[in-house]
């Protein structure tokens, strides 16, 4: 049964007693597994060779005696990482393989050990499976395999806050793995000299200095012709400005196009108002400021007095009071055609407002037009400036590089070759794989380690009453005695 309750340490011993055997078993399991795959398997070797890059003068010699008075370039981290893309560089690896011919590096033992035999008949038969398949396909390189071999058992580190480059190489021989090390950095170095040498160089620095000059003229007649044929001054302020402008008539068509609406609510609103009662006067706030409307309510207002005293003397119907009635209502017809006047000028105006509206639009599209070609032809400047920049700065660049060349044609052959091998490769006397002292202790550990705790595992998965508490729990009733098995 599961573990239910563990209160002492009389339980924890009593389940690992239980289980001890198997304990015992799985310990020896461990143990013998690891020392069977570390007396079985194939050792592997190492060998270590040290580069050390040199600073340099500033015309590129090696730093040597008699050369201190000229200005020290310091190796840098560049400089490092170069020779470490070198080393480990496709062309060093291949033309090291081709060296062996087709029988190959020699990096495998023929007679492995029983545990990577099995390993590798195991990979050989999956790759095969795989290609019938067709889920992979072949190397289609002579020496593929070869090379991917040798990347793989190559290792090239920087040591850290000095000039050294580590270089080192695993295989299952000693012999071959202090062989090939040799020759692979033999192939750096002669690689590395015809990479920077100064013969080919100089007419290569020559070549590239000259096309990038014609591509520099080129560009820059480029940019001339299109500064020339857009009358381009400086596009940045040009297209400022016209955004401002844009930017100004936009707000002006605002407040326009509010004036006009206002306007014309205002002339609807008082037409509306003359329709539904022609007898009286209606005026706006401006109309009060036409000339002839003040005039003639000036007018009207002293009738409007006299009429108010004759209306105390004589009746409406007299003849006096109808006289004095039809000069008002003149009056008022007058006042009455001036407003319909106004109203006449006003919707002229507002016609010329709504024209202005439209002018004003037509002037903003033709505006925004103008924004978005200014924004492409600027594109197109930056980009054309951008092209001369990078390629005055290539035709600087390579023109100084063909003149160090010039002077550095004259010096030795090995005159930037500023590494040297300061520790060749040894034939490595032990394998550093496996090591049989560590793998007994980490296997001891690990065996010990899974022989206390698995005896847990496996009381919590077993399900069978083995004690008396498993039956108190399972049945919930009280064990009044109990009889050992005979």
């Amino acid at each position: 049964m599961a573990i239910t309750k563990l209160q002492s340490s009389r339980d924890f011993f009593r389940i690992w007693f239980f289980w001890k055997k198997k304990a015992i078993l799985l310990f020896f399991l461990i143990v013998g597994l690891v020392m069977f795959y570390a007396y079985t398997a194939t050792p592997i070797y190492e060998s270590t060779a040290e580069l050390l890059v040199l600073s340099k003068t500033n015309e590129g010699e090696v730093i040597s005696t008699g050369l201190n008075d000229q200005k020290i370039i310091p190796v840098t981290k560049e400089d490092i990482y170069t020779e470490i893309q070198l080393i480990s560089s496709n062309n060093v690896l291949k033309e090291t393989v081709e060296f062996y011919g087709p029988n190959g590096l020699g990096l495998s033992n023929t007679e492995m050990g029983m545990f990577d035999t099995i390993v590798e008949s195991g990979k050989s038969m999956l790759i095969k499976a795989l290609l019938a398949l067709k889920l992979i396909q072949e190397s289609g390189s002579k020496h593929g395999d070869q090379i991917s071999l040798l990347q793989r058992s190559l290792t090239v580190e920087p040591v850290i806050d000095s000039d050294i480059i580590l270089v080192s190489l695993q295989a299952q021989k000693s012999e071959k793995t202090t062989l090939i090390l040799n020759k692979l950095l033999s192939t750096y170095l002669k690689y590395r000299d015809n990479v920077y040498t100064k013969k080919d160089g100089q007419q290569f620095y020559d070549d590239q200095a000259q096309n990038y000059q014609n591509k520099l003229n080129l560009a820059e007649k480029m940019l001339k012709d299109f500064q020339k044929q857009w009358n381009i001054v400086n596009l940045k302020i040009q297209n400022q400005a016209n955004i401002d402008l844009l930017t100004q008539l936009n707000n002006e068509l605002k407040l326009l196009e509010i004036e006009f609406e206002g306007d014309i609510s205002k002339v609807s609103a008082l037409k509306r108002e003359i329709q539904k009662a022609p007898a009286l006067m209606h005026m706006t706030k401006e109309m009060r400021t036409i000339p002839a409307i003040v005039e003639l309510e000036k007018g009207i207002v002293p009738i409007l007095i006299k009429r108010s005293e004759i209306s105390k003397t004589f009746m409406k119907s007299s003849r006096e009071y109808k006289s004095i009635s039809s000069q008002i209502q003149i009056l008022r017809n007058e006042i009455r055609n001036e407003i319909e006047k106004a109203i006449r000028t006003d919707e002229l105006e507002h016609e010329g407002k709504k024209n202005k509206i439209e002018a004003l639009k037509n002037k903003i599209a033709v505006l925004k037009a103008e924004a978005n070609d200014f924004s492409q032809k600027e594109k197109e400047h930056r980009e054309l400036e951008r092209q001369a920049t990078l390629y005055r700065k290539n035709y600087i660049l390579y023109t100084n590089k063909t003149e160090n060349a010039m002077i550095d044609s004259q010096k030795k052959e090995r005159s930037l070759a500023n590494v040297v091998v300061a520790v060749e490769p040894t034939i490595p006397e032990k394998s550093i794989f496996p090591n049989r002292l560590f793998m007994l202790g980490l296997s001891i550990f690990f065996g010990l380690f899974a022989a206390f705790f698995v005896p847990f595992i496996f009381e919590s998965i077993d399900t069978r009453i083995t004690t008396i508490d498993d039956v108190e729990t399972l049945l919930e009733l009280p064990v009044l005695s109990s009889f050992q098995a005979l």
